[in-house]
């Protein structure tokens, strides 16, 4: 795949709202999209989740020499793009003429692309759900997916390695709403749950959520209710460990004083 700038595709191309478009087709993923102009990361998370199942039609490069054409890359806004449409009839429109695609599962063009700092143009060329997909939220997406076929994202921390102890700063809102509601149907089962980051000995950093007073026959429904905050979020591009204290443990009151108490309790 070689990169080439296309006179007909600019960045004027880029994400338009429902109102500045007539829309000519009708699609789920379109409709799917709209959601995101009023809604927030949970319309943007289905707007991926839809793409990812939906059948859609990669633009080919069919000026290339040989029996098998490949996707054409465009430089736009100084990244390269693969264009890819949910009716193969836009690729003409943006083309001018009768274009070559080739129909792909969206999630099978993610791993494609995956590792190749390549994004991804969703029907580009003046149609309402015109939007571009960064590679970055392409490694994004697939490490969401990664997490749903079954692979940890939640570890236990090693508070013995710890280094230094610091405020959760940048942790998303999201997830942290997520966690308080999942800690909140096992409030009973702990004393407090703390969100802070800490610095390992070995370098490494990372969030925590310190429980303290779990029980051992509890801490597995803790730890899983850690990771289903993620999935609910989709934020599984977070490393999020959890460690576990005893109520008498030192460690505690310490990084109680350098994170946020995670409140558990529901939000109207």
């Amino acid at each position: 795949m070689t990169a080439e700038e296309e006179p007909g595709l600019t960045a004027t191309d880029a994400p338009r709202t429902p109102a500045e478009v007539s829309e000519k087709y009708a699609t789920i993923l379109g409709s799917t999209y709209a959601a995101t102009f009023d809604g927030g990361e949970a319309e943007l998370w289905q707007f991926y989740e839809t793409l990812a199942e939906a059948r859609i039609f990669v633009l080919l490069d069919d000026t290339a020499k040989g029996e098998t054409y490949e996707p054409k890359v465009f430089t736009l806004k100084d990244a390269q793009y693969l264009l890819a449409f949910d009716v193969p009839e836009q690729a003409d429109e943006l083309t001018g003429s009768t274009a070559s695609t080739s129909p792909t599962l969206g999630m099978d063009l993610f791993k494609l692309l995956r590792g190749r700092d390549i994004g991804l143009g969703i029907n580009m060329g003046g149609t309402s759900s015109a939007t571009l997909i960064s590679g970055e939220t392409i490694e994004m997406i697939c490490a969401y997916y990664d997490g749903e076929a079954g692979e940890p994202l939640v570890a236990d921390a090693d508070t013995s390695q710890f280094r230094a102890l610091l405020a959760p700063q940048n942790f998303p809102d999201t997830l942290q709403n997520a966690l308080s509601d999942m800690l909140f149907r096992l409030q009973q089962t702990f004393n407090k749950a703390v969100l802070l980051k800490a610095e390992y000995e070995e370098g490494k950093s990372g969030f925590i959520v310190a429980v303290s007073g779990a029980a051992d026959p509890d801490r597995g429904a803790i730890a899983a209710a850690v990771e289903d905050a993620l999935k609910a979020s989709r934020r599984n591009d977070v490393q999020l460990d959890v460690a576990f204290l005893g109520l008498d443990d030192p460690m505690a009151s310490r990084i109680e004083r350098v994170g946020q108490v995670l409140t558990a309790k529901r939000r109207s």
